[in-house]
């Protein structure tokens, strides 16, 4: 496929996200696993993860819940955004192996060393043969 160059996008506000999205294209690149198609994926798994990271800080300094107008309490928006930018990054990192679920799905596929023929096999195979 190639070597992608990617930067981070400038909207990139975390050192960690941007550390990780670096580390990500290079592990992708060395598995020769993606080609220019993928960059906007790539920004996307990159901001989606940025806004998780900045949700989760937000919400780890303050409090989860707070009173709505009616002087109820809910949960804060920032809950909503922490989720939805984890299950848009997470859906991104599995398509492109980068989750232990999708990894085992994907070493499940690859070609199996080829077994030494057993007797059983070389009976069926027999029987195939003759019709």
């Amino acid at each position: 496929m190639g070597k992608v160059k990617f930067a981070p996008p400038a909207c990139i506000k975390n050192d960690e996200a941007r550390k990780f999205i670096r580390d990500v294209v290079k592990y992708l690149n060395d598995q020769d696993a993606i080609g220019p198609k993928d960059i906007p994926n790539l920004h996307r798994m990159a901001t989606s993860f940025d806004m998780y990271l900045s949700a989760r800080a937000w919400l780890s300094e303050h409090s989860p819940v707070m009173l709505n107008a009616k002087g109820e309490t809910v949960k804060h928006p920032y809950v909503n955004i922490e989720r939805e930018a984890w299950n848009q990054f997470a859906a991104t990192a599995d398509k492109y192996g980068l989750t232990l679920k999708s990894r085992a799905q994907i070493n499940s596929h690859s070609p199996k060393e080829k077994q030494e023929e057993t007797p059983l096999d070389r009976y069926f195979g027999d029987k195939c043969k003759d019709k």
